[in-house]
């Protein structure tokens, strides 16, 4: 008698998992993700501001940027940052769009500046933006425009 010839399984012949075995390697890969997600999320989350923000308060920007809404504080937060020589042109930037009517939030917001000291010249304003995306477009928009880099 002789052997039986060994049969090798080719790629065309090898038969995929069963079904059910597919679905527990899926449930156990998902599972060990959310694992990685509760475990090493939370403190990952805690430093991710510190990684992607770099605050140095020394340097004094191009130009100071405040977008609309809030009460007030904003505003009051440029004009001192302003006046404390942090923009290096000396012009702020206030975007906001419509209010009421004709009126504006960066109309409102050049109101609180001019009472506060700052002269109509160091105001920027962009008037057209619905959406903190669009003040924030609009800010972009006028920075370049203006040849400002920060």
């Amino acid at each position: 008698m002789s052997p039986a010839p060994e049969q090798t399984e080719t790629p065309e012949t090898a038969r995929p998992a069963p079904p059910g075995r597919r679905w527990r390697r899926f449930g156990v890969v998902v599972l060990v993700a959310l694992l990685c997600g509760v475990i090493i999320g939370p403190p990952l989350l805690r430093r991710l501001p510190r990684l992607l923000i770099r605050i140095d308060a020394d340097a004094p920007a191009d130009v100071l940027i405040c977008l609309g809404g809030g009460n007030g504080s904003r505003v009051d937060h440029a004009v001192a940052l302003l006046k404390a020589g942090r923009s290096r042109s000396g012009r702020l930037i206030l975007v906001g769009g419509p209010l009421y009517g004709d009126l504006t939030w960066s109309d409102v917001m050049a109101r609180r500046a001019k009472r506060a000291g700052v002269e109509d010249s160091a105001l920027l304003l962009g008037r057209d933006s619905l959406t903190t995306r669009g003040d924030a477009r609009d800010a972009v928009a006028l920075m370049r425009r203006f040849g400002y880099q920060s």
